[in-house]
């Protein structure tokens, strides 16, 4: 298993996609997808804050996609949308093939990209984005506890896990399972 990192830093040189004479509210959407022959498997999609009025906008922030295997086959879908009342306008879009960049685990590399046309509207060949990606691969043995630990409550579970990857061991103290009634559904 293996975390995702996206940290949206700017983009620059954007236009109206209107034609209007006010500059857009952009506003930014991440899909990651695992992009296989027959089946793609969807691994999250996630939206940045808009930014109101302006052409050069900063955000600086960061997204998170968990649980994926690999970066074999994976896609970032990069998607920059101006916010308007009723339909959004699609403003521009870039597509990241992650197994082909050559991503170095715990580091982040930088991508400063041109945007592909996405959309009807009006478009600035010289809109760019800048991004930073991460791929972190969680190596390590999870142990279960070989014994429960005692609770004065009803009935209790507990779970120790040690991460080698993080060189931390957690040792959650008692959880608390509620009494709940169980029906089958097939009788």
């Amino acid at each position: 298993m293996g975390v995702v990192t996206v940290v949206l830093e700017k983009m620059s040189h954007l236009k109206d996609t209107d034609g209007a004479m006010n500059n857009p509210d952009p506003y930014v959407t991440f899909h990651l997808e695992e992009d296989n022959i027959i089946l793609d498997k969807n691994l999250g999609k996630q939206q940045s804050s808009t930014k109101n009025c302006t052409c050069n906008p900063t955000y600086n922030e960061t997204f998170t996609f968990n649980n994926v295997d690999s970066l074999k086959n994976v896609v970032l879908m990069v998607k920059v949308f101006d916010e308007d009342f009723g339909r959004d306008d699609a403003m521009g879009k870039l597509r990241i093939k992650l197994d082909e960049e050559a991503l170095t685990p715990g580091e982040f590399k930088n991508f400063n990209q041109k945007l592909e046309k996405s959309g009807k509207g009006m478009f600035s060949r010289d809109a760019r984005i800048e991004l930073k990606i991460k791929y972190d691969q969680l190596v390590g043995k999870r142990e279960e506890a070989s014994q429960r630990m005692p609770c004065p409550t009803r009935k209790t579970m507990a779970l120790a896990v040690k991460f080698e990857y993080l060189r931390a061991f957690f040792t959650p103290s008692c959880i608390e399972i509620p009494d709940v009634l169980f029906y089958d559904a097939h009788s």
